[in-house]
Formats: structure tokens, C-alpha cells, sequence
């Protein structure tokens, strides 16, 4: 199975990151991940978008032009990219910062208040986690324990600053859950 996911955002939001733990993640379980990153000139604050892809086999073109799970950390990321999701895909939306929300006609939408998590968390750097928690679990296209020894393994010397991601991690999952709860208790 091939799964195809989009980060949009800004520059310094940590949508790049985000993108490389999922794929080190998919390799850990010993599948194969592509990525490829675009992003505006400014180090900050410019358009950044990451497009992954996550498989059972090896990926080839890294190419595509629809996307299973899509996750907007930004407005103009999910007002000028969101028609590209498929159909049945899910939406991810950071709503601390996205208002106009993409066409549900399209798959199902899943709102999750991001950057307050972070702020509550102490750290606005956490929104990439929080963003990758909801994709996983909105997507269900890697094993959570592969994506917290990701995250273990990338802040490797720092233990707290890999427990704080991994607390960062699971609040993102836990936000998706609920709203998954609700929705099935409304069919």
C-alpha cells in the first residue's frame, strides 16, 4: 500500500522535519519513504510544502498530483492546496491559524487547534508533532511506537527534549481520536 501525504505551511514551522521523521519512521518498520521539499526563498515565514510518500515497496517518481492525508499548518498552504487531496483522502487543519476550511466533499476533515496545543505545551516549535500525531492517526499509515523511536532517535543526546516531542506526538493523536469518536457516534 502507498500512502501520499502533504505538509503545508511556513518556513520555521517545522514542516521539512515533520516529513523527514515520518519517512525515518516508515524505514525503522522497514518499509520505503520518498520525500521531496519546496519552500519560498525566506528562511522564515515563506511557503514551505514537503510531499511524502510511504510504502510497502520501493517508491518510484517521487511525483504526484493528489495526496491521501493532507496537513495545513497555514491559511494560504490549505486555501491554495487543498483541491488537491483525494477522494476519501483526510483533511489535517492547524485551525489556530487556518479559517477557511476546505471542501469536505472531498474526504473527511479533522480540526486540530495545533498551535495552541504547542502554546500549552510551552513550546510553539512543538506544531510539527502535533500536526505529525493527527496525521498518523487520521491516516493510520505507520505504527505510533515507530514514529516516538523516530522522534527518540533524532533528538538522540536529549531524552526531555524527545519526551517533550513524543507528549507533542500523542496530544495530536489524541485530538484526531476524539473527533474520529464523534463522528462515528453521529452515523
Amino acid at each position: 500500500m502507498e500512502t501520499k501525504i502533504f505538509l503545508g505551511g511556513l518556513g520555521g514551522q517545522g514542516v521539512v522535519m515533520g516529513g523527514k521523521l515520518l519517512g525515518m519512521a516508515a524505514v525503522r518498520k522497514g518499509g520505503f519513504a520518498t520525500s521531496y521539499s519546496e519552500y519560498a526563498p525566506a528562511m522564515r515565514n515563506g511557503y514551505t510544502y514537503t510531499t511524502l510518500i510511504l510504502s510497502e515497496k520501493e517508491v518510484g517518481a517521487q511525483v504526484t498530483s493528489s495526496y491521501d492525508c493532507m496537513a495545513f499548518f497555514d491559511e494560504d498552504s490549505c486555501v491554495t492546496q487543498s483541491p488537491y487531496l483525494k477522494e476519501n483522502g483526510c483533511y489535517l487543519v492547524n485551525t489556530s491559524l487556518v479559517k477557511t476550511m476546505p471542501d469536505t466533499k472531498r474526504g473527511k476533515l479533522y480540526q486540530i487547534p495545533a498551535s495552541e496545543i504547542a502554546d500549552e505545551l510551552g513550546n510553539p516549535r512543538f506544531l510539527n508533532v502535533i500536526m505529525m500525531g493527527a496525521i498518523v492517526e487520521a491516516s493510520n499509515c505507520l505504527e505510533p511506537e515507530e514514529v516516538e523511536a523516530a522522534i527518540r532517535e533524532s533528538f538522540g543526546k536529549k531524552p526531555q527534549v524527545a519526551l517533550a516531542n513524543i507528549q507533542a506526538f500523542q496530544r495530536g493523536r489524541e485530538t484526531v481520536r476524539s473527533q474520529k469518536n464523534q463522528q462515528e457516534g453521529e452515523e
